[in-house]
């Protein structure tokens, strides 16, 4: 079984449901045990032919299976700081060798690009998985190399992850995460950008250590809602997040000693009453907690809108 037919294994095994669920007899159980601990070992058999983008995958369907693997784990860690080339244990159908070894292969020579290092970090912080800081500190050096060619959505991806991981103070001490956040500021607005992406980004600024670059963000997604068919044009989840977001950020700041601006002052009085207007009128927003978000954020609980 090469890289190709162990993803497409992994795949169909938990997309099908043969997780790890509790709610089976035990002779399923152990069968489906059994069955992701061969998948694990023929995994890290083949971790170093595998790509950043195949590693990810092939993590992806372990967490959607529900199978937190430590062994696994480690030896995806071990691989991406491999100084190894690429292993292969079996002959290989010459027809398949540029499938199989067309692409980079895993190691500290690896060329990762930005999305590769936001991925892989979104992988390992599915499983919450801190025990090789090691290898979170070389994606954050990646992150650090590659972040001009990082797109908002690569960014919302890092950023989300790296809130899992507990790296915020990490980040902010290395003052990446103000770059992050300005990276992101420059396609937040772009066609090509999902909502969930930039909703992703205003809970990143209000879970992360606060920074100008976040804030800024924020004052731009709530000068963006202050028009009504943006703030209509959001889906209701979407909108409710930002407001929560809004209101969790402005708390931090304004529980902080330094003289940090909440994003209330940086509307002023007549953009935060835009906002709300347009929040509150917004198709969903009746039946949502957008309604309740509102008057939490600016304050004034109790009141009308």
């Amino acid at each position: 079984m090469g890289p190709k037919q162990l993803l497409d294994a992994i795949d169909r095994a938990s997309r099908a449901g043969v997780g790890l669920e509790s709610n089976v007899s035990e002779v399923s159980a152990a069968q489906r045990t059994q069955l992701w601990e061969r998948l694990s070992c023929r995994c890290q058999a083949l971790m170093l032919c595998l790509s950043p983008q195949q590693l990810c995958r092939a993590l992806f369907g372990f967490h959607r299976a529900r199978c937190h693997d430590e062994e696994l784990l480690h030896s995806a860690c071990e691989a991406l700081l491999s100084e190894e080339g690429a292993v292969y244990d079996e002959p290989q159908n010459p027809e398949d060798l540029e499938d199989e070894f067309g692409v980079q292969k895993l190691g500290t020579h690896a060329v990762l690009s930005a999305n590769d290092v936001a991925m892989l970090l979104k992988a390992l912080s599915r499983f919450h998985y801190t025990k090789h800081p090691e290898v979170l500190d070389f994606l954050l050096q990646r992150a650090a190399a590659t972040l001009e060619e990082a797109t908002t959505s690569d960014v919302a991806q890092l950023l989300g992850a790296a809130a899992r991981l507990g790296l915020g103070e990490q980040l902010a001490s290395e003052a990446l995460l103000e770059q992050l956040f300005g990276r992101a500021r420059l396609g937040l607005f772009d066609k090509f950008t999902p909502a969930a992406d930039a909703t992703n980004l205003c809970a990143a600024a209000a879970l992360l250590p606060k920074t100008e670059q976040g804030a800024q963000l924020l004052a731009e997604i709530a000068g963006h809602l202050r028009k009504a068919e943006k703030a209509a044009g959001l889906a209701p989840r979407d909108l409710v997040r930002r407001l929560q977001s809004l209101t969790a950020f402005d708390r931090k700041a304004g529980d902080s000693n330094d003289e940090f601006m909440t994003v209330q002052q940086r509307l002023g009085r007549e953009g935060r009453e835009e906002v709300c207007i347009a929040a509150a009128e917004a198709p969903g927003s009746k039946c949502s907690l957008a309604v309740l978000a509102i008057p939490i954020w600016v304050g004034f609980v109790g009141r009308e809108v």
